[in-house]
Formats: structure tokens, sequence, C-alpha cells
């Protein structure tokens, strides 16, 4: 064929590839914003799913549903911004292979007028051109998908990316006894400006018991959550028998440690199973055993079928009570030697409390417990007992070198112990 033939060729290979790169351009930013939205609509429809009572008891329904369907909107324009720019994109390289088809078709004929082609010739020319034209148009929309699957994939890259807040190292805490647990001028913000603890120094001795108490607010969750490593500290150490926590495998340590949540998580399967997430080893006669003491017998029985009863979304079907109660028989099962307690008997009623109280108190022997609480009934059966205020460590010292110290535990301890009726009635009076 002539020079101008193999002209349109190239001509139509950069034809095709500009246009693709122009698609591919123009289609990246509206995927990235209509997967953006889209998960926000997803997240907001699990939320809303998840809070449903919530919702009713707010009769928010509608203004749930206002700002679904505001959501669900914004997912459908960004793909319709999205499709209107695909099309765009099959339009500009319809208008590609059109051209060059035609283009190629024009100058066949004119050879052949010319008498430079024949028509096997110009049948052939044709058919070059459609079999160059196909893998280019393939390739482009390949090329096109691919793109398109990248930006899904742009969540996940960027979470993978994502460098841990701190690393652990492949040391593994030493399982000869319960260890001491140290902070050592400890101090914690979140996003670098709302500071949570600031210089908090405190020990808890091997095989000993610990109460951290205070306002709400004052960190002392932060404390167990940077003892298991969901955070680590801005400043200062904090050390498990005699290692800083910085050094210690996290899954090894955290296999060392019961730990009693304020909220329990529960699966929505068995309540034997739920139990037994903690150790799933364990035996039938070591699961009644903390049934017993955690005074879960009678809510078994009960229960239509018992331990293979399920037990609900978030265990919805057994009360705050209840599902605290499995929080504490896991801690039971679970034989470690660190024992953590986060407002282990908060949705307990006195009676229950007492009793739990006694079996957490009796299961903490021996072992290195940590309780923070706001029930000082618990945290005055503790060897030591730590206040918090502002972030730091205001006081230390045994149940009753506080109370004799008449500060801040006791004017806490006077206030709570205050009888109920007497409380209520005062703030009646001043409402």
């Amino acid at each position: 064929f002539n020079p101008e033939i193999w002209a349109l060729v190239c001509a139509t290979i950069a034809a095709y590839v500009c246009a693709f790169a122009w698609g591919v351009k123009r289609t990246a930013e509206p995927t990235m914003l209509a997967l953006q939205k889209q998960v926000a609509a997803s997240s907001h429809l699990s939320e809303g799913l998840a809070n449903v009572e919530t919702i009713k008891n707010c009769t928010a329904e509608q203004c749930f549903n206002r700002q679904y369907g505001e959501a669900t909107r914004g997912v459908e324009a960004a793909w319709r911004i999205w499709s209107r720019r695909r099309l765009e994109t099959g339009i500009a390289t319809a208008a590609v292979f059109v051209a060059s088809l035609g283009a190629s078709t024009w100058l066949g004929l004119q050879g052949v007028r010319a008498g430079q082609m024949t028509a096997g010739e110009f049948l052939l020319l044709i058919t070059y051109t459609l079999q160059i034209v196909g893998p280019l148009e393939m390739s482009g929309y390949a090329v096109r998908d691919l793109t398109q699957g990248a930006g899904y994939l742009a969540g996940l890259r960027d979470l993978l990316a994502l460098k841990p807040e701190f690393q652990s190292s492949e040391s593994r805490p030493s399982s000869l006894g319960p260890p001491a647990i140290t902070f050592d001028n400890v101090s914690l913000s979140y996003d670098g400006d709302r500071s949570i603890l600031s210089g908090v120094t405190f020990s808890v001795p091997a095989g000993t018991t610990l109460a951290v108490v205070g306002a709400t607010g004052e960190g002392k969750t932060s404390l167990l959550r940077l003892l298991q490593k969901h955070l680590a500290p801005n400043s200062g150490r904090v050390l498990i028998g005699g290692s800083p926590l910085s050094d210690l495998d996290a899954q090894s340590l955290r296999g060392r440690m019961a730990v009693v949540q304020q909220e329990v998580a529960l699966f929505n399967t068995s309540l034997r199973h739920n139990i037994l997430v903690a150790r799933p080893d364990a035996s039938d006669d070591d699961v009644s055993r903390v049934l017993r003491l955690a005074r879960l017998e009678g809510v078994v029985q009960g229960l239509a079928h018992g331990l293979e009863t399920i037990v609900g979304d978030r265990g919805f079907k057994l009360s705050g009570g209840e599902r605290q109660r499995v929080a504490i028989a896991r801690a039971l099962l679970r034989q470690s030697d660190i024992l953590l307690l986060d407002e282990a008997t908060s949705s307990l009623d006195a009676n229950t409390e007492r009793d739990v109280c006694a079996d957490l108190m009796a299961m903490a022997k021996g072992r290195t417990t940590l309780i923070v609480t706001h029930r000082l009934a618990l945290a005055s059966a503790a060897a030591s007992i730590v206040v918090l205020g502002s972030g730091q460590v205001v006081e230390q010292g045994s149940h009753d070198e506080l109370m004799a110290a008449r500060g801040g535990y006791y004017q806490l301890w006077a206030k709570q112990m205050e009888p109920e009726t007497q409380t209520c009635a005062s703030a009646s009076s001043e409402a």
C-alpha cells in the first residue's frame, strides 16, 4: 500500500490512544466520587439499622429517611456523571472508527479508480483496517475497565499503605507468673490537640489489685487501651514484667489478659459460643463453673434452648446486666494472669453486684489486676487506689489511707454513699 494508507493507519492508532486516554482521565474522578458517596450511603443505612430502636424512640424516622434519600440521590447523581462521560468516550471512539474506516474506503476507491489498486487489494485494505480497529477498541475498553477497577480498590490500597501507630517486635512476654505493670510518666492525646493523660506514673505490683477512679473523661479507660496496645502513648513508657510494651508482641500479650468491658460485644450466635470465644477448648465443666460464678445459671435455665439460644445481633435478646455477666463469664474462663476490669459491674443490680464483686475479687487473687470503675464499693476492695484528676494522678493509697486524707477520694465516697433517695430529692429541689 502507498504511504497515505500507512499514514492513515498510524493516525488511527494515535487517535484511539488519545480517545481512550481522554476517556479514562475524565471517568476516574466521577468513579471515585460515586464510590465514596455509595460507601457513605451504605454506612448511613447500616448505622440506622443498628440503631433502629433509638430512631423509633426519638420518632426520627422521617429525618433518617430524608438523610438517607439525600445520600442515595448523591450516589445517583455521581453515577449519572460517570455514565455520561463514559458515553462520551464511546462516542469519541466510534467517531474514530467511522473516520478511519471512511478514510480507508475513500483512499481505496481512489486507488481503484486510478488503476493503482485492484478490487481484491481494496477488499484486503478494508479487512486490514477492521482487523486493526477491533483489537485497538478491545484494548482501549480493557484499559478503561482496569482503571475503573483500580478506582474500586483505591480505598483498600490506601488502607494497606497506612503505617501502624507503633510497631511490635517478636518478643513475647514472660509467662512465669503474673507480671508487674508500670506506667512511667505516660502522656496521651487524641489527634495531637486533646490531652487525655499527662505524666501518669504508678505501678501495680505482681499479683496485686489496683483500682483507678475519677470523674468521667479523666482517661481511666485509656489506661486499659494502652495496656492492650490499642493505643500508644505520646510520651512515657508502659512496662509489663519490666519490659516496655513497645517491645512485646501484641497477640501474645493479649493472650495473657482477661478483659471485662462496660460495652459488651456479643455475636449473633449461641450463648455457648459467645462464652467460648474466650477459650474455645474449654470443657463443659469449665463452662458450668463460670456460669455459676457469673450468676448466669438462672438466666440459662430461663432460656428456651439453654446455652444453645441465639442471643441476637449484639446480644439484643439479653438485658444489659445479662450481657455484662456474659463478659464476666468470659473473663473467668480465660484463666489469664492479668485481669482488666472496665466498669465490670455497672449494669448489675445491687444484690447481684455485691455477689459478683466478691467473685471478681476472688478471681483477682494471684493475678495482676487493674480495675477501672465509678463504683467505689468495688474500688475499696483493691490493695491500692489511684485517683485521676485532669488526666493526672492526684491521690494514691489504700482505701483507709485515702479516707483518712479527706481529699478527692473522700469526697467521691461521701457523695456516692449518700442515700439514693436523698440524692434524688436534692436534685429535684434544685431543679
